[in-house]
C-alpha cells in the first residue's frame, strides 16, 4: 500500500474528540512512566462530528504521540491541541481560543489557502529537530538524529504512512521545530 501510494479511507460521520480521548488514554500510562506533562485542548468551536476515517486518523495518532513520547525528556510536556480553521482566518487567532499555545508556532503560511478544516497538532517539548532532518521526515524508511544518540529504534515508516493517511483524506502534515524548544506535528483533515 505504501509503495502504491493508496490508503483505503472509509470517511464515515463520528466525534473526533472521542478518537483523540481514547489515544490519550492509551498512551497516559506511558506519558505517566516518562515523568512527562500530558494532555489535550480542545477548541470550543471544533465540530462535534466530521466525516473521516477513524481507524487511520486512530494510526497517524499513535505515530504522532508516540514520537512526541519517545523524544521528550521527563518533566517535559505533550499536548495535543485540535481546532476548527475556517478558510481565509489566520491560525494564530484561532489558536487565541485555545487554554494552550503549541511549543512552536504554526506556519501561517501553510494555511493561507486551506479549506474549512479540523487541524489537529501534537506539541512536545522535546530536543526539537534541525532544518536539515526535517526534509527527510516523512520520507520512507528515514529517521533522524543518530541512533547512539536517540536509542530510540523503528523502522522509519510511521510519519511516511501517516503522510498517506492524512493525504488520503485530501488533508495535509507537517512540522514545524525548534531546536532546544520542541517540535509540534499537525494534520490538517478539510471538512469540504
Amino acid at each position: 500500500k505504501l509503495e502504491a501510494g493508496k490508503f483505503d479511507v472509509r470517511k464515515e460521520p463520528a466525534d473526533l474528540k472521542n478518537v483523540i480521548d481514547n489515544r490519550l488514554e492509551f498512551f497516559k500510562p506511558s506519558a505517566t512512566d516518562a515523568k512527562l506533562n500530558f494532555g489535550v485542548v480542545y477548541d470550543p468551536e471544533l465540530p462535534a462530528i466530521i466525516s473521516f476515517d477513524q481507524a487511520g486518523v486512530k494510526q497517524v495518532l499513535n505515530n504522532l504521540i508516540s514520537n512526541a513520547l519517545k523524544f521528550t525528556k521527563g518533566n517535559g510536556k505533550v499536548e495535543v491541541l485540535a481546532f476548527h480553521h475556517q478558510a481565509g482566518t489566520k491560525v494564530g487567532e484561532e489558536l487565541a481560543r485555545l487554554s494552550s499555545k503549541p511549543t512552536v508556532s504554526l506556519p501561517e503560511d501553510k494555511f493561507v489557502d486551506a479549506p474549512e478544516s479540523v487541524v489537529v497538532a501534537v506539541s512536545d517539548t522535546g530536543g526539537g529537530i534541525s532544518a536539515s532532518d526535517m526534509k527527510a521526515l516523512f520520507s520512507k524508511f528515514k529517521q533522524v538524529g543518530s541512533k547512539s544518540e536517540t536509542q530510540i529504534k523503528g523502522t522509519g515508516l510511521g510519519l511516511a504512512i501517516a503522510k498517506g493517511i492524512v493525504e488520503e483524506h485530501g488533508g495535509s502534515i507537517g512540522v514545524v521545530s525548534e531546536i532546544g524548544v520542541g517540535s509540534v506535528f499537525y494534520f490538517v483533515l478539510p471538512l469540504t
